[in-house]
């Protein structure tokens, strides 16, 4: 298993297809808005959008094929544990995107979302 050292984000792509119509992912969207809004958290995180459907991908390679949707958060082996982790192929991983922004504002320096 190759070492990580950053946070890896996959989010969906903003403007996919299916059955016939287009659309967003909400909850990849807020984590994409709280990038947007901390351009700093972003330089620190390997942001990698994916396709809609599930193709052979990046998450796969990591989490094995049976992974989570977007968005997802794969943490680094320098990461502190946080309640909402979970593990999945080896790897500690966040796939709420309340969890994953609380956590990469901690991480990073960014204000915490007001609860």
């Amino acid at each position: 298993m190759r070492r990580m050292t950053i946070d890896r984000l996959f989010l969906l792509q903003p403007d996919f297809e299916d059955a016939g119509r287009r659309w967003f992912c909400p909850p990849s969207a807020a984590v994409a808005g709280f990038l947007d809004w901390f351009p700093h958290v972003r330089a620190e995180v390997d942001l990698v959008y994916v396709d809609f459907p599930r193709p052979p991908s990046p998450m796969a390679e990591l989490l094995g094929d049976d992974h989570p949707g977007c968005p997802l958060l794969v943490m680094s082996e320098d990461a502190r544990d946080v309640p909402e982790m979970k593990v999945l192929g080896g790897r500690r991983r966040l796939d709420d995107p309340q969890a994953i922004t609380r956590y990469l504002a901690e991480r990073h320096g960014a204000p915490a979302p007001h609860s």
